[in-house]
């Protein structure tokens, strides 16, 4: 189920304001956008969350397939079919990290990347 149908499912499910006002707070809140044709979207998809390290793909960035790596002292991206290091600047040990990681994530950062792209 797409968050679209999940926040449709529950104004269509809401009994009262207070679960009205659930769905209404999470897009408010969250990382939506909705497109002038009236699709929602999620405009950031965050991959993964470890303490100050960020892994995302974003559903409106451009081709080629990439994603982002945010840490503390770095804010880098990686084209998902190659591994290479699109933008940014990274201490070599963490890059060395990244790409090791990288070579286990690859498939699912692809059905990640797709999964996010519309129409």
């Amino acid at each position: 189920m797409t968050i679209e149908e999940e926040l449709r499912q529950q104004i269509k499910n809401a009994t009262n304001l207070e679960q009205l006002a659930k769905p209404l707070q999470e897009l408010l809140s969250g990382p939506y956008a909705v497109w002038p044709n009236g699709q929602l979207i999620c405009i950031k998809v965050l991959v993964e969350r470890v303490n100050d390290l960020r892994i995302e793909i974003r559903p409106n960035d451009h081709p080629p397939p990439h994603f982002h790596v945010l840490g503390q002292n770095f804010d880098v991206s990686f084209e998902i079919e190659s591994g290479d290091l699109r933008k940014g600047r990274i201490d070599p040990s963490h890059f060395q990290k990244v790409k090791w990681w990288y070579t286990h994530a690859k498939p699912k950062l692809s059905e990640i990347w797709l999964k996010t792209r519309t129409g």
